[in-house]
């Protein structure tokens, strides 16, 4: 058994997605309370009319993957008094454990919906950014998966397309899904069971992925490329949240230096 193996095989799976998840959500709150305290509750309009359908329609359609009954879709109703914005109402057997299990991962959809969006956005503003496309690497390195990202990236953030209105065009569209790509309380709150379900199996196939020493070689040539593109992709959402974050922080001193 070679633990130390799959501890590090494990980390390089997990560990990005971990962190891009994570990194998302801290980036989301800080940039929420900024607008809002600099420009009021209703800054949440001015993303949300994006960001919200991107948000609800995400927990719809994986919803419909595990088989839910989605009732009602409202994509953007803002409301004050609750803070929400839009919402899905979903119905489901309660004695279906597939149904049930699939409230974990209509929990997380919109990282998944609001990823997809964002490398949309990019391509169709800057499609010259995935040059580095062909770079990302399947060897399990997390810095083979940065390396592209960031080259992406550097090919959006130039002092030519600073100057240029497609550029603050396409960070006010990055800004508007990445101010709500990451699940809300009440998502957490309405897949708690789904999270108790799911635990007992992580920990086993956690168990047993150790025991093995890790994955064997046929399995990791398999499954580990298609974590690599995943990790590279959510690397380059998180990226692209960062930029507009920064450029959000810098506007907003700017307004408090100016008043």
């Amino acid at each position: 058994m070679n633990v130390s193996k799959a501890g590090l095989q494990l980390a390089a799976l997990l560990g990005p997605l971990i962190f891009c998840v994570v990194a998302i959500h801290l980036i989301e709150q800080f940039t929420q309370r900024r607008m809002t305290k600099y420009f009021g509750w209703k800054s949440n309009l001015w993303t949300g009319w994006l960001g919200a359908p991107v948000h609800e329609y995400s927990h719809a359609i994986v919803a419909r993957i595990f088989g839910h009954r989605v009732q009602k879709i409202v994509p953007f109703q803002p409301d004050k008094e609750s803070g929400r914005l839009g919402y899905v109402q979903l119905a489901y057997d309660p004695k279906n454990w597939w149904q049930t299990t699939g409230h974990f991962f209509v929990c997380y959809a919109p990282l998944l919906g609001g990823t997809i969006s964002l490398l949309l956005l990019t391509l169709i503003f800057y499609p010259q950014a995935f040059n580095a496309w062909d770079q990302v690497s399947a060897n399990g390195e997390a810095q083979n998966q940065l390396k592209p990202a960031l080259q992406q990236i550097g090919q959006i953030v130039t002092l030519e397309n600073l100057a240029t209105i497609r550029f603050w065009l396409f960070s006010y569209l990055v800004l508007c899904i990445g101010c709500h790509m990451a699940p809300s309380s009440v998502d957490y709150v309405s897949s708690k069971r789904a999270h108790w379900q799911v635990l007992p199996f992580a920990l086993i196939g956690l168990a047993i992925f150790i025991l093995l020493g890790g994955l064997p070689s046929s399995l990791d040539q398999l499954i580990t490329p298609t974590f690599m593109i995943l990790q590279a992709n959510l690397i380059f959402a998180t990226l692209l949240c960062l930029m507009v974050m920064t450029i959000l922080y810098i506007i907003t001193e700017m307004v408090k230096w100016l008043s």
